[in-house]
């Protein structure tokens, strides 16, 4: 489904004869493409790595308190739209083969939710259901306009996820298992994706997505910023045992056990037996 107008935006003139053979040094229009083919390469080295940091951290504590699984979805939703769109439409690899890496780290993110918070078998049902989907859309049998309604979703999605996850971070005051190292790398691809995407695409839409996900991504980086030295930012990694949890606080001088047997002590942290009279004396 390569289309003739995405050849000519791979290929905007020839640059190798005018700046080699004709030694035009002073070609503005080629000295940028050179640079923007330069860093999209950079950009697609960079993320196969990007969310590495990320997976690390999930597993080394093996918990996935602090992200938001809405954010996560509508994430790789974004990923597998965007390289579904661009893949079918043949443009330049360097303009987004980055999706491609970063989309499947997303799978492994996504999968690793699942199983810390609801087991192996919906873990497996999620990989079922998103293999199956992503080979329908790189089948070439998914209609051009069909995959650019899903691409153009992207963004009020990319506001969505980011808005969920800032807001996550916010009740919490906390970043909780958030990687320090992938958000600021997912701020200055972004960044440079504005560039590229003018560049090598000229679509008005690859361009909006980058420049909302370029601000989206530095509210994020803003609030690890605000929260690193947070208390907060240790979090529990059990669930059930939530900084959050209304039903267990280790800050919350007003806890009390139900059980009349035991009181907590507050001034040793302590549980005091209390001996119950026996009835049939």
């Amino acid at each position: 489904m390569q289309s003739e107008n995405a050849q000519k935006i791979s290929y905007p003139i020839n640059c190798h004869p005018d700046l080699f053979a004709r030694n035009n040094f002073l070609n503005r229009e080629c000295w940028l493409f050179v640079l923007s083919k330069c860093l999209g390469y950079i950009i697609v080295l960079s993320s196969v790595v990007i969310k590495i940091p990320q997976i690390i951290k999930i597993v080394s504590v093996r918990s996935s308190e602090g992200l938001s699984i809405a954010s996560v979805l509508m994430d790789l939703y974004g990923h597998t739209a965007g390289v579904a769109y661009n893949f079918n439409t043949g443009l330049p690899f360097s303009s987004w083969g980055d999706s491609l890496f970063t989309g499947v780290q997303t799978v492994i993110i996504t999968a690793l939710l699942f199983y810390y918070s609801a087991g192996m078998p919906r873990t497996t049902t999620f990989l079922t259901l998103y293999c199956a989907i992503v080979a329908i859309l790189l089948s070439g049998y998914v209609p051009d306009n069909v995959l650019w309604t899903m691409n153009i979703l992207n963004l009020p999605l990319i506001v969505l996820s980011g808005g969920s996850q800032a807001s996550s971070n916010y009740r919490h005051s906390s970043t909780g298992q958030l990687s320090a190292v992938t958000v600021a790398l997912n701020f200055l691809g972004a960044l440079a994706r504005i560039f590229t995407s003018v560049v090598e695409t000229g679509d008005t839409a690859i361009i909006a997505t980058n420049v909302v996900a370029t601000v989206v991504t530095l509210i994020i980086a803003l609030q690890m910023w605000y929260y690193w030295d947070s208390p907060s930012q240790g979090t529990h990694t059990n669930p059930t045992y939530s900084h959050t949890s209304p039903s267990y606080s280790h800050t919350n001088p007003t806890y009390r056990h139900t059980d009349p047997k035991y009181r907590y002590t507050e001034q040793t942290h302590e549980q005091t037996k209390h001996t119950i009279p026996d009835t049939d004396e």
